[in-house]
């Protein structure tokens, strides 16, 4: 179904630009209910900690179904502050479900990160 895929690649962009604005409260509406309130806590110290920049790589859909979506992102996050912080590429995978007629995202987790050349920090 490529209009459920173009909608998470939509949610997904858009918690992206959430994350880049430090913008806590666009972030947890992109997340499924259940998610919200332990996620905004630990995204919290990250937003106070450090100022990255984050940018979608690619989004390849691995399994769909009716009410989930199964995806591999590959994501850049880049230093942006004083905070040592190391600049990467990971690869993500996400899972979205379909949470009162809307997508969201249930879950994600990082199954690779390539870091990158140490001069390419900030500061």
């Amino acid at each position: 179904d490529l209009v459920a895929a173009e909608e998470c690649f939509k949610l997904l962009k858009q918690s992206i630009v959430a994350t880049n604005k430090k913008d806590l409260d666009s972030y947890i509406d992109t997340l499924v209910k259940d998610a919200q309130e332990a996620t905004a806590k630990q995204l919290q110290i990250v937003f106070d900690s450090y100022d990255l920049k984050h940018e979608l790589l690619s989004f390849q859909v691995l399994n769909q179904k009716k009410d989930s979506l199964f995806v591999v992102v590959y994501q850049k996050t880049i230093n942006q502050g004083r905070q040592h912080y190391q600049n990467h590429i990971a690869q993500i995978h996400y899972t979205f479900l379909k949470e009162k007629n809307q997508w969201k995202i249930q879950q994600s987790f990082i199954t690779n990160t390539e870091l990158l050349d140490e001069s390419t920090r900030a500061f």
